[in-house]
C-alpha cells in the first residue's frame, strides 16, 4: 500500500526517484527558489486571502483551475528533467516548486470548502 501510495502521487514519485539518484530533494533539503516564484506564490497567497475574506467563490474556482495548470506544467517538467535530460539537481527544484504549488492548491480547496 505504501509503495503505490508513493508512486500514485507525482511529488512523493519524483522524490523517490530523485532519493534512487542520491538526490535529497524533501522538505529538509536546502533548494534555493527563484526569487520570482517565490513573489508569485506571495501574489496568489494574497489573492486566496482576499476572495476568502470577500466570500467570492468563483475567484476561489479561478484560482484553483490556475494552480492545477501550473501543477501539471511542474509535473510535466519534473518528467522531462528526470526522463528524458537526466538533469536530478533541476528536477529537485522543480519538486520544491510542486510542493509549493500543491500546498497552495490545498489551500484554496480548505477556502472552497469553508464557503459552502
Amino acid at each position: 500500500n505504501e509503495a503505490y501510495r508513493t508512486l500514485k502521487s507525482p511529488v512523493p514519485r519524483a522524490l523517490y526517484l530523485l532519493n534512487l539518484k542520491g538526490i535529497e530533494a524533501g522538505a529538509e533539503a536546502h533548494t534555493s527558489l527563484s526569487s520570482e516564484f517565490l513573489m508569485e506564490q506571495m501574489e496568489w497567497r494574497e489573492a486566496v486571502m482576499e476572495a476568502r475574506a470577500g466570500d467570492d467563490l468563483e475567484e476561489l474556482e479561478k484560482l484553483l483551475a490556475r494552480v492545477r495548470g501550473e501543477k501539471q506544467k511542474q509535473v510535466d517538467e519534473i518528467a522531462a528533467l528526470i526522463d528524458d535530460q537526466a538533469d536530478y539537481p533541476a528536477a529537485a527544484s522543480a519538486c520544491r516548486r510542486l510542493m509549493f504549488i500543491e500546498k497552495l492548491g490545498s489551500d484554496i480547496l480548505d477556502a472552497i470548502d469553508s464557503l459552502h
